[in-house]
């Protein structure tokens, strides 16, 4: 690789978000290098997210059709778009003085199926001789069906045999990145080399992180601000929940939680969503807390009188009840303000944590919640039943993939007296908090089962360990800092530039099996896919 080198940048839109804080995050990365590349980033009109680090340093193109699709794709349209978008890539690449030979096109969520022509494009540029790093954030596969409906019907896909070869591309020029290791395990379970796969994990900072030990008490001017924003007793302690509240983040559970943090606590969560269905989905749980959830504090950063490290360092602890992530940011980044993390555990996710070596103690992989042997059998066919409305249009060979895996992760609870709260439909979720609420005999069995946790909020109250603290903030400072992403990042760049197979486009070694395999990696919960959203 020599001293003159480019990296493309790529993705639909770059408003605030997942997607983009990685952009930015990356970006910085690569500028730390030496020699750095010159940056191109390209999207249509949406951009407004990007920092001002990245508009400074990087050189932003708008591509027409290059955003979401604003409705569906026929089959017909699609190769339309699919020409469309190639030539004026190939325009754009051009005017900017880029060639195939010293250029990296790194492509953000080309497989999502939010613009249907992605992968097409893909194929049609790496044919001649473009290089590639796709990096997943979301699979369609992962609980989004209405994606993955607009990707067969655009595509004529039959049945899932054809769905690997078409959505994921291959070559000795095309190669795939992923934000974990489980992600990435499953590229190369579905045939993908396993020299073309690199994990890329996201880079991990507070604004003023200033490396040097904090307090583990809450902070005494931000907790301050906190009671003050949200009007709490003087004598209020908080805890925190940092997320845009959408349905993944499994809000109903965190209401759950909240009647059961330290008699003395409240528990905020930070925002709400944009989206219609999301919004929706949110107003319930948020008219729901006033009823069963006296200590559950929505919109908890919309507060211009605090930000979001007063948020941080005003709370004892840092809650998450996510079933879905990314990357898992909520595990790592209280850390560096001295806050202990009592979270789900997401498979997948907080493997690469604890590889690293982070301390997550005091988590949780369930919340039990006992159930009668009727209740228990409606509650099974429940969550059978929201599968088969999840995914009702797909082909019948799709869907017999989709409930095959589904089932996979219901039958551990088959034969028990208890179901995961979150295995549970929202209805019969807003259900067992009633209950809560009214009995006080069966809230107690409730939290039997989740014992470990509760006796972990107490011990959080108290005080985490200071030596806990410490340690999971180095750890993260060293293997999730900038110097780090930016070595990963270099390292991807470097093969894809070391290339000199000529291009040739090929399919997974496992293609079909690509879609069943994928569903089969990420557990179903009934809460991310609602539609309509139950009262």
């Amino acid at each position: 690789m020599n001293d003159d080198w480019n990296v493309v940048i790529l993705h639909c839109h770059f408003e605030r978000g997942g997607v983009t804080q990685v952009v930015c995050n990356h970006i910085r990365a690569i500028c730390s290098l030496s020699p750095a590349p010159s940056i191109h980033l390209v999207a249509e009109d949406r951009i407004s997210g990007l920092d001002d680090f990245a508009k400074a340093t990087c050189r932003v193109h708008r591509v027409d059709g290059f955003d979401y699709d604003d409705q569906e794709v026929s089959p017909s349209d699609l190769s339309a778009k699919v020409d469309a978008l190639v030539a004026s890539l190939k325009q754009m690449l051009q005017d900017a003085g880029l060639s195939p030979g010293n250029t990296v096109l790194h492509w953000h969520n080309h497989s999502l199926g939010k613009n249907v022509a992605a992968a097409d494009v893909i194929s049609r540029l790496a044919g001649e001789g473009w290089r590639f790093l796709l990096q997943i954030h979301d699979f369609a596969e992962d609980c989004r069906p209405g994606n993955v409906r607009r990707l067969i019907t655009s595509m004529e896909l039959e049945s899932p045999r054809h769905w690997g070869e078409r959505i994921y591309p291959c070559g000795p020029r095309i190669h795939y990145a992923s934000l974990t290791g489980g992600d990435a395990s499953v590229l190369r379970q579905i045939g993908i080399d396993n020299d073309r796969v690199h994990t890329l994990p996201n880079s991990v900072r507070l604004d003023d992180d200033s490396n040097q030990d904090v307090s583990v008490q809450s902070d005494p001017v931000a907790i301050q601000k906190v009671r003050a924003a949200m009007r709490l007793p003087s004598d209020a302690e908080w805890t925190l929940y940092p997320v845009r509240g959408i349905r993944r983040k499994n809000v109903g559970e965190w209401l759950l939680l909240s009647r059961w943090v330290p008699a003395n606590h409240y528990a905020g969560i930070t925002l709400s969503p944009a989206t219609p269905i999301e919004a929706e989905s949110y107003r319930r749980w948020r008219s729901l807390g006033r009823q069963v959830a006296p200590r559950a504090i929505f919109d908890a950063g919309l507060s211009d009188q605090i930000s979001f490290t007063d948020n941080l360092r005003a709370s004892r602890f840092v809650l998450s009840t996510s079933v879905a992530e990314g990357f898992g940011m909520v595990y790592l980044e209280p850390w560096l303000a001295g806050r202990r993390v009592l979270a789900r555990r997401i498979d997948g996710v907080v493997d690469d944590f604890r590889d690293a070596g982070v301390d997550l103690s005091g988590g949780y992989d369930a919340i039990p919640v006992p159930l009668d042997a009727p209740e228990h059998a409606k509650a099974l066919q429940q969550y059978q039943v929201a599968v088969d409305q999840a995914y009702a249009g797909l082909p019948a060979s799709f869907l017999v993939e989709a409930i095959a895996a589904a089932e996979v992760h219901l039958s551990p609870w088959e034969n028990t007296q208890t179901l995961d709260f979150a295995m549970l439909t929202p209805q019969h979720q807003i259900s067992i908090l009633r209950q809560c609420s009214d009995d006080v005999g069966f809230e107690a069995a409730c939290k039997e089962g989740s014992a470990p946790l509760l006796e972990a909020m107490k011990e959080s109250n108290s005080g985490p360990s200071e030596d806990q603290i410490r340690h999971n903030g180095e750890v993260i400072r060293n293997r999730f800092g900038l110097s780090a992403q930016a070595d990963r990042l270099l390292h991807a760049y470097r093969m894809l530039l070391s290339i000199d197979d000529p291009p040739s486009l090929e399919h997974p070694a496992s293609a079909s099996q690509a879609f069943g395999r994928i569903v089969q990696s990420h557990r179903f919960f009934p809460c991310r896919t609602e539609d309509p959203i139950a009262g």
